[in-house]
C-alpha cells in the first residue's frame, strides 16, 4: 500500500524534532520523497522515527475504539518485513 498513500512529511518532521532532530534534518524531511527515504534519513542520524510513528499510530487507534474492550499493538516494518518498532500492548 506504501505506492498508494500519502506521507504528512510535516508531521513526520515534527516527530523527528520531538526526538531531537536538528532543524536541517527536520527540513530534509520536509522534502523528503517517501516515507522510506525520511525513515533512512533519520536512521543516518542515528533517530528511531518509527517507534514515535508506532506510538502515534497506537494512539490514533485507541482514539477510535473509545475504551472498547481490544487490545492493541501497531508494528511498524519495512518492505521486507523487518520490524523496526512495536509499541507492545501497553
Amino acid at each position: 500500500h506504501s505506492a498508494r498513500s500519502q506521507v504528512d512529511n510535516a508531521f513526520l518532521a515534527g516527530l523527528a524534532a520531538e526526538i531531537g532532530a536538528a532543524e536541517a534534518l527536520q527540513k530534509q524531511i520536509q522534502d523528503a520523497n517517501t516515507a522510506l527515504e525520511a525513515l533512512e534519513m533519520t536512521r543516518q542520524a542515528g533517530i528511531d522515527l518509527a517507534a514515535p510513528v508506532a506510538a502515534k499510530a497506537r494512539e490514533a487507534a485507541l482514539a477510535v475504539l473509545r475504551d472498547a474492550p481490544v487490545a492493541v499493538e501497531v508494528i511498524v516494518t519495512n518492505r521486507e518485513g523487518t520490524i523496526l518498532a512495536r509499541t507492545g500492548f501497553v
